[in-house]
């Protein structure tokens, strides 16, 4: 497993460095999940919303998994607008930091 800390903003100017990271992050055999920490993530559009949702598609054509922890604020009332928690593979519970990575 492989975790990826994000903070500050999240928009189309910082997409394709986030994406770079994160496909760095999914390389190698040892690698089967990605955990994205949002804990200090600030600000998130649509641009961000689009990239965990390609990133989640480029993970599972390799058989390996994404889950996001510790959204709050702005972050997570935007996931959870958008309907893309639970596909993000996190639960209410975990994205605020209340329940458990699993």
């Amino acid at each position: 497993m492989a975790v990826v800390s994000v903070r500050g903003e999240l928009d189309l100017s910082t997409r394709e460095l986030l994406l770079r990271v994160l496909t760095d992050a999914l390389r190698g055999d040892v690698v089967d999940r990605v955990e994205i920490d949002l804990a200090e993530l600030e600000f998130m559009d649509a641009c961000g919303v689009s990239a965990f949702l390609s990133f989640r598609g480029q993970a599972e054509a390799e058989g390996k998994t994404i889950a996001l922890r510790q959204a709050t604020g702005l972050p997570l009332r935007v996931l959870a607008m958008t309907g893309v928690l639970g596909v993000l593979g996190a639960k209410a519970d975990d994205a605020t930091g209340q329940g458990h990575a699993g």
